[in-house]
């Protein structure tokens, strides 16, 4: 599947119900549709793992939750993955949206169904993921599943045994599977291929946005009432934390989020003979009570919040104008964790930081895969904290009277872009979806850079003089050669171990095209005539005339059984104004060797 100019995928002729695409491109890797077969091995679910409909551990969804008492840290988490890339521990399984008067939450529309239908248009500003889970069905039984993100959308599914299926989400956006068919009977392994917003994944503020001027920007419901007694207890946190509805809703949420954060696993004391007041005062407890804490206060001020929880973690969900519901992380606090699933998994990296600040407590937790955690290699640990990482850009502050020389107040409205790095992408300097200094072997630096024969560590290397006496750029990264446009050297088998080299033929339907436009490329990649399947084939622009130097990466796809190959590529929205050239390079595999476009 193809991927936008950061790198991020996106797709073409998506599969619906019954066919599952065998793959797609995510980052660097390609992740294949989940196996077959309730008792697979790989990334398939064993016969051990939990069945979704059933009852038990992993597959229960929590529709109330009362605040405890029981404060200390948490002994062993364990955590069940069922989406790849991995979202762990964010894994949404339960999501309450309201409160009631003894501080017990609840989804306020538990019964009430909106129908999720399969298939969809793909956009570059989501992310995919495979579900692979074991479900029990009955006729006209609505059975939870867990979702990775509130607006998670189903792309295409296959279930075994065949069985036809409907989805559906109620007022919090639980997702729900159930059949109709009246021989239904059992357990069921189902595989989708599921994509969410990635914005879900890290909120995005938008500057100059008050909390006050909420009232006018969120959708009518959204925003559950407190009853009363909840109401007056909040208004007081919300004194005492000096916050105020005057507040920029960026600086109201980093003061709520960094608050929260700084809980400690201890005794919690009973000073005000209120759980909620006890929780938030005295900030004790783990992350049930962190996100607990938060939606109440949060929803006081006149911020949509909820709480949602798996059998490992809890978090809280904000809605914020434009973007919709992005999930906030607030720590938590456990003596280890067990992960079950993961083998040979991806784990998924928000495309950007972290805009709030946090102490070290929360840094070294669990939920940034910090301390004893079994069940993940090295490898998947390290991938996981090579993600954008919070810097002093992300923390700086900028009052609109340090910017003009006009004084200052401490509730003044943050100035502009510069004071919210989310909503600023230049601010952090590595910017959202790319991953600078990540380079991986045999592949270009991902994002949207330039690159030439000296970013390469093995720099320039001569390349063959043709019959013309051009001589184009030619770069080695592993044990791939580069040569991208003029006439381009023909390499034999032999340059790589014996392995037939396809040929590469690309084009796209578009003459002109815009910065930040969607452009759609297609082409075919074939060994004597015949189709290649399953090639992750690269796609490039490069400046008209200049033999592919400069040449940057916009998109990335997958051959099709027949050897062709559709993408939707986005232009990156900085490029120079002038005329270029679309090519297509190919890593190849261990039985063809690596092809570019003529």
């Amino acid at each position: 599947m193809a991927l936008d100019s950061a790198g991020r995928p996106m797709w073409e002729n998506i599969a619906r119900d019954g066919q599952n695409p065998a793959a797609f491109a995510y980052g660097s890797k390609l992740l294949p549709a989940p196996e077959a077969g309730a008792g697979g091995t790989g990334t398939g679910p064993s016969s051990q793992q939990p069945v979704h409909g059933g009852t038990g551990f992993a597959v229960d969804r929590t529709t109330e939750m009362a605040p405890d008492q029981s404060t200390g840290a948490d002994d062993t988490l364990q955590y069940v993955t069922v989406f790849n890339p991995t979202v762990l521990p964010f894994k949404r399984m339960s999501v309450l949206d309201s409160v009631r008067a003894d501080y017990t939450l609840f989804i306020a529309n538990a019964s009430t169904y909106t129908d999720v239908p399969v298939g969809g248009t793909p956009t570059s500003d989501r992310d995919p993921f495979w579900g692979d889970l074991r479900i029990e069905l009955s006729p006209g039984r609505d059975v939870p599943i867990p979702s990775v993100a509130a607006d998670m959308r189903i792309l295409s599914y296959e279930v075994e045994p065949r069985i036809a299926l409907s989805f559906a989400k109620d007022g919090a956006d639980n997702y729900y599977v159930r059949t109709e068919e009246s021989g239904a009977s059992g357990v069921y392994h189902l595989r989708f291929m599921a994509d969410a917003a990635a914005t879900y994944f890290g909120a995005r503020i938008p500057s100059r946005v008050r909390v006050s001027d909420l009232s006018d920007l969120v959708p009518s419901g959204l925003l559950r009432p407190l009853p009363a007694n909840v109401r007056e207890d909040a208004e007081g946190i919300i004194r005492w934390l000096d916050l105020s509805r005057n507040m920029s809703l960026f600086r109201a949420l980093d003061t709520l989020v960094v608050y929260f954060r700084e809980f400690e696993p201890k005794p919690l004391p009973q000073a005000e003979d209120n759980l909620y007041l006890d929780i938030v005062k005295s900030q004790a407890g783990v992350c049930r009570h962190r996100s607990f804490g938060f939606i109440i206060t949060a929803q006081a001020m006149g911020i949509p919040a909820r709480y949602a929880t798996n059998e490992a973690h809890a978090w809280v969900e904000v809605w914020l104008p434009e973007s919709g519901w992005s999930r906030i992380d607030l720590g938590g606090a456990a003596l280890r964790m067990e992960v079950s699933g993961a083998d040979q998994k991806t784990l998924y990296q928000p495309r950007t930081a972290d805009p709030f600040d946090s102490p070290s407590s929360y840094d070294q937790s669990y939920t940034q895969l910090e301390g004893d955690i079994s069940g993940l290699s090295q490898e998947q640990i390290s991938e996981r904290r090579e993600a954008p990482i919070r810097s002093t850009e992300n923390n700086l502050r900028l009052d609109p009277g340090e910017a003009t020389g006009q004084g200052s107040s401490p509730d003044s409205e943050l100035a502009g872009d510069l004071a919210n790095p989310s909503a600023n992408p230049s601010a952090n300097p590595s910017g959202p979806g790319t991953n600078v200094g990540n380079s991986f072997p045999g592949q270009f630096p991902s994002g949207d850079s330039d690159f030439s024969a000296s970013d390469f560590a093995s720099g320039a290397v001569a390349a063959e003089t043709r019959s013309n006496g051009n001589t184009p750029p030619t770069t080695i990264a592993g044990d791939l050669m580069v040569q991208l446009g003029g006439d381009a050297p023909i390499l034999t088998p032999d340059d790589f171990g014996g392995r037939p080299q396809p040929r590469l033929s690309v084009s796209s339907d578009e003459s002109v095209g815009f910065r930040g436009e969607l452009v759609r490329v297609q082409g075919r990649v074939r060994i004597s005539g015949d189709g290649i399947d399953g090639l992750l084939i690269e796609l490039y622009l490069a400046p008209v005339g200049r033999n592919g130097d400069g040449a940057r990466l916009v998109g990335r796809t997958v051959s099709d059984a027949d050897g062709n190959f559709t993408a939707t590529v986005s232009i990156p929205p900085n490029i120079p104004l002038q005329d270029y050239e679309v090519y297509a390079l190919t890593q190849g595999n261990a039985q063809y060797a690596p092809a570019f476009s003529r």
